[in-house]
């Protein structure tokens, strides 16, 4: 029965390793493809968690590599092979999502929610939105407000 042994680095780089019972835990042995699997799969989960944590932040590729303790170039490649999206796709879709919830839950002005959501301008926020959701963000939000329940507050 195969056993699973996490070794941390000094850097605070951990990699999980299959081993034998009576293995030595010095000595892992060779990654096997589910473990590498399972051990992306969780790195990713833990990203993806802070993201949707941070996205009020300036996020970009380097600033999440550096977070995940890989390069660039592999996290994309791990990230979008466990996710199929692109990474900047996906931390611009989770915006986008949470900016939608924001403008349909609250009266904050759509530029206010562009800035929030680190859009560079309140334009490339609703050319994205548009181009994301196929209306406008206060179209979004008039017809959101007219979809509320009877016993809503716009409504009473």
């Amino acid at each position: 029965m195969w056993q699973w042994l996490m070794l941390c680095s000094e850097s605070g780089r951990c990699s999980i390793y299959q081993r034998w019972p009576n293995q030595p835990e010095s000595q892992p042995d060779n990654h096997s493809q589910e473990g590498k699997l399972m051990f992306h799969t969780n790195v990713v989960n833990q990203l993806t968690s802070w993201i949707k944590d941070n996205l009020q932040e300036p996020l970009n590729i380097k600033t999440v590599a550096s977070r995940s303790g890989y390069s660039p170039w592999h996290l994309q490649r791990m990230f979008k092979s466990i996710t199929g999206y692109p990474l900047a796709s996906y931390i611009r879709i989770q915006r986008l999502n949470n900016a939608a919830s924001e403008l349909k839950k609250s009266r904050v002005t759509v530029a206010d929610v562009a800035a929030k959501y680190q859009f560079d301008s309140q334009q490339s926020f609703c050319r994205a939105f548009k181009k994301y959701f196929a209306t406008s963000p206060s179209r979004y939000r008039r017809f959101s407000l007219t979809d509320q329940p009877s016993g809503s507050a716009n409504n009473q």
